[in-house]
């Protein structure tokens, strides 16, 4: 078993092209072979290998996904496994393109919506900090001139 996470865009990508390539008439096992010569990291050729072992040893390619629960979540597998019952793999493994596509693309849009957040979190932090350091010291001897006690909140 392959310890390895591929991105959703890259099973966005691994779904597009194996959808595309089963399209255009080549049979599973060159495409998966066409995909693991086109892979780009060495782990995402590993894995592929094994599932085009295991295609070629009589497994479905469903079947050959859930072997690596790791790289392809249920959802992927479910889908493919849809697509072989029914016969429409290539539109199905298309629409798991897109699916994946959209999460990612929402994945990206709520960290980025959450930067601006953090940020004022972190710098009025940083604003507690400083005035507890620095302003509040100074202050403490005015209050005690005058004969006031500070709250206890504030003398901490």
């Amino acid at each position: 078993m392959i310890f390895f996470s591929p991105s959703s865009r890259e099973r966005a990508a691994l779904a597009q092209n194996l959808s595309i390539l089963i399209r255009s008439g080549i049979p599973l096992g060159e495409s998966l072979d066409l995909l693991i010569e086109e892979a780009r990291s060495l782990r995402m050729r590993m894995l592929l290998t094994r599932v085009l072992k295991a295609v070629r040893g009589g497994t479905s390619l469903g079947a050959a996904f859930a072997q690596h629960p790791r790289a392809f979540d249920s959802v992927f597998i479910q889908v493919v496994r849809a697509g072989e019952a029914s016969g429409t793999l290539e539109e199905n493994l298309s629409f798991l393109a897109r699916l994946l596509d959209e999460q990612s693309e929402l994945r990206t849009r709520v960290r980025a919506a959450m930067l601006y957040p953090e940020i004022v979190l972190v710098m009025a932090g940083l604003l507690a900090l400083g005035l507890s350091i620095f302003i509040l010291p100074r202050l403490n001897p005015l209050f005690t001139n005058i004969g006031t006690q500070l709250p206890l909140p504030t003398r901490m």
